[in-house]
């Protein structure tokens, strides 16, 4: 099973979301593709630790993402969003694992909240 997440694109209010105040993002057709796979918590980066701390992979598994789509060619950033992009897919595909249905509006709120305080 993957799961994933699009990055994302700011089109208006880049620098000021930093102190409250709105902006205007956009999807973008680039993925953080997410799996389970064996592995230990220690592996993980902050971001997926986090998620893992709040929403627990099946035992003896840790999410394992993949963000290269949302670099450039030779791995530099390009600022789509990539750790965002990599906490929702591995919170996904956990929380999928468990047998939530991820088009399920409700479970979809508990996913942004999860991912929302785990990205923090």
């Amino acid at each position: 099973m993957i799961v994933r997440a699009p990055g994302k694109a700011f089109v208006s209010g880049e620098y000021a979301v930093l102190h409250g105040a709105p902006a205007v993002v956009v999807a973008v057709a680039r993925y953080a593709v997410a799996r389970l796979a064996p592995g230990s918590v220690d592996e993980l980066s902050p971001f997926l630790a986090a998620v893992v701390a709040r929403c627990p992979a099946p035992p003896g598994t840790i999410p394992v993402v993949d963000t290269s789509a949302l670099a450039a060619h030779d791995g530099t950033k390009l600022g789509l969003g990539s750790s965002a992009a990599a906490t929702v897919a591995a919170a996904g595909v956990i929380r999928a694992a468990a047998g939530v249905r991820l088009d399920d509006p409700a479970a979809r709120e508990q996913l942004v909240a999860l991912c929302v305080d785990a990205h923090r």
